[in-house]
């Protein structure tokens, strides 16, 4: 990532800025971040669990999936931040007509320019948001899924691998297969 407005931005002026621009920026407290661009099994793969996710969801009422155009406003810190994909299980609740409130389940494809910033400081920020139970990390690289689950002392970890068939969100009560996120993808 890299920040190339050094001056500062209100909210408002950043919900305005991002209307006319065609890559996705992130809001760090007055400050616009660009986000790296993605490669095409980054984007596979998002799309793939979406549509996975959605099926699987069809049935349950009052819970929503979005992709990566969505942005997630935590508002603790006054930060604007783009998920691969979020899960709601109540109306999504936004600030200022910009950025939703309350995700359950977000989740992000790890690539060479996004790994370490999804798995430290994006999380660590995501973990303000007293409404989200699971954040989930897929490698683009191999077939691994990383779930991280809320629990009232800490955040529980599961790890799932090629010796998996499916990985469970069991906040939702959901089982994705690991042959449809990465369907297609060559490792």
């Amino acid at each position: 990532m890299k920040n190339i407005h050094p001056s500062t931005m209100t909210f408002s002026e950043y919900a305005d800025f991002t209307e006319r621009e065609p890559w996705k920026w992130e809001y760090h407290a007055g400050t616009v971040v660009e986000m790296p661009p993605l490669g095409i099994d980054h984007h596979r793969i998002s799309t793939d669990v979406m549509t996975a996710f959605s099926r699987g969801l069809e049935k349950v009422k009052s819970t929503e999936c979005f992709g990566s155009r969505l942005p997630i406003y935590v508002a603790v810190l006054d930060k604007v931040l783009y998920p691969d994909g979020s899960i709601f299980s109540e109306t999504p609740i936004l600030h200022q007509n910009f950025g939703v409130k309350n995700p359950r389940v977000l989740l992000e494809v790890l690539s060479s320019g996004t790994e370490a910033y999804d798995r430290g400081d994006k999380f660590t920020f995501y973990r303000c948001l007293p409404s989200l139970k699971t954040y989930v990390l897929i490698d683009s690289t191999k077939r691994s899924v990383q779930t991280f689950t809320r629990t009232p002392e800490y955040w529980a970890l599961r790890a799932y691998d090629e010796t998996h068939p499916a990985f469970c969100l069991d906040v939702l009560g959901l089982k994705i297969s690991m042959d449809d996120i990465y369907a297609r993808v060559d490792f």
